[in-house]
């Protein structure tokens, strides 16, 4: 059993009991906007500087919908997501557009510049991109402290991620293989071990994503069969940049104790009995 107290007194005096740490990766560990940005860089000098900004702007809105506390209404407000969603959805097969998937931004962003793509291509943007978020991502100094932290003590922590949707091509059109999207996913989460990042598991969104409440179920089996005993989401603590995907639903969904929503510009505060607010992960003492 493990003790968190609050740094921040607005937060919380009372020190909580919790057993595991499930940390969300990209914006909560890694510093995901600097490799992002070094593959938008690279992007403009393999193509063009339109179809980077192209690139990176259909990256950044689907971004900022899907952390907002109310993406339904978010999405009705933005016809520039509306418009990529759709062409998504005439792209692939599949009842919901992939929206996280770079080969599709590749499409799109090829269609904004008039630049000619073929399919073989727009998956070797992808892994271009990929290659280049993986080569200059690095951790969050408060991450790397309170990791260093966990690792000493031996504090079980565990990481999730949402599906990184690598596509395929097949029969004119682009399909989502649940294997393959979530191989070339631990690929790239491997890497994370070169940093000390050891978690006890790791659950990654393929083919079940957040917020659907069977991928916090695997979450906690996963952690349970590494761990050899049950883990008890009401002694758990979750975190992540995203609101409803990791924070709101996995304790309102699933039971977990407690929920730290990590806003590095925002304001610390208390947002539900269970759900807080930080701008730092040192806010956080274990």
């Amino acid at each position: 059993m493990i003790f968190v107290k609050f740094i921040n007194p607005m937060l919380s005096q009372q020190a909580k009991k919790i057993t595991n740490i499930f940390f969300d990766i990209d914006y909560t560990l890694l510093d995901f906007e600097i490799g992002h940005q070094a593959a938008i860089d690279l992007l403009t000098r393999e193509y063009n500087k339109t179809f980077s900004l192209y690139f990176d702007k259909i990256f950044q809105v689907i971004l900022e919908i899907v952390r907002s506390e109310n993406p339904n209404k978010a999405k009705e407000k933005n016809e520039f997501f509306n418009e990529i969603t759709r062409k998504m959805s005439l792209l692939q097969n599949s009842p919901e557009p992939k929206i996280w998937s770079r080969e599709l931004y590749a499409v799109l962003a090829g269609q904004y510049a008039k630049i000619s793509l073929s399919a073989p291509q727009c998956i070797k943007i992808a892994d271009q991109y990929w290659e280049a978020v993986n080569k200059n991502s690095i951790l969050y100094p408060d991450a790397r402290s309170l990791i260093d932290k966990l690792n000493k003590r031996k504090t079980p922590y565990h990481l999730f991620s949402s599906s990184d949707y690598r596509l395929v091509w097949r029969n004119n059109r682009w399909e989502y293989e649940p294997k393959y999207s979530k191989d070339k996913k631990i690929v790239r989460i491997t890497a994370l071990r070169a940093k000390n990042i050891l978690p006890r598991s790791v659950t990654i969104g393929d083919p079940i994503d957040k917020p659907d409440l069977a991928f916090y179920r695997m979450m906690l089996d996963s952690a349970s069969k590494a761990l050899g005993t049950i883990v008890d989401p009401s002694e758990c603590l979750i975190t992540g940049d995203s609101y409803i995907g990791d924070v709101e639903a996995p304790v309102r969904k699933a039971g977990f104790k407690l929920g730290f929503l990590i806003k590095r510009d925002g304001i610390s505060g208390k947002l539900s009995e269970s759900i807080y607010c930080i701008n730092n992960l040192l806010e956080i003492d274990v």
